[in-house]
């Protein structure tokens, strides 16, 4: 599993780093960005599977960020950290369906666990899409040995008898 830190202040970016246990949460690599555009480079080039970023930020937002991860069929879950107990904002959130919308300032042991949950809910979907990809998978070797063999497999009969 990895992780991406986004926000635009520096030291935001840097006590989330250094402040949570990433080993224990089964966090192998933690990749950071100061705005919207460093966030999707990062994403265009590396696994992420856990997204925490701040939404309001001077040259775009964590929406935006969500919205375009959405569009371009990321499985990313997405945790918002942010000083904006503004409901527009939090029902944008759940419209993008963002794992969870947390207000700062941070409250480690709480985020701790929010990631936690997180990651449970990121390793069910890479478990649901690996059954999806080996169904798919059988179903094209059944319907390459059948035309082998010659035989039916939905039927169970066979052409040469």
């Amino acid at each position: 599993m990895n992780a991406l830190l986004v926000d635009d202040d520096y030291f935001v970016v840097t006590a989330l780093e250094k402040k949570i246990d990433w080993q224990s949460l089964h966090i192998e690599e933690v990749y950071t960005a100061n705005n919207v555009a460093q966030a999707r480079e990062i994403i265009r080039n590396h696994p992420v599977h856990i997204l925490i970023s701040d939404i309001d930020m001077p040259q775009g937002s964590g929406l935006e960020l969500l919205a375009w991860i959405r569009e371009e069929n990321y499985n990313i879950q997405a945790i918002f950290l942010t000083n904006y107990a503004d409901f527009n904002y939090a029902q944008k959130a759940i419209e993008l369906q963002s794992f969870e919308y947390f207000l700062k300032p941070i409250e480690f042991d709480k985020l701790m666990l929010i990631i936690q949950k997180a990651v449970a809910r990121a390793k069910e979907q890479q478990k649901n899409e690996k059954a999806i990809q080996e169904g798919y998978f059988w179903q094209k070797i059944k319907r390459k040995y059948a035309s082998i063999s010659g035989e039916n497999w939905s039927t169970g009969a066979s052409r040469s008898l």
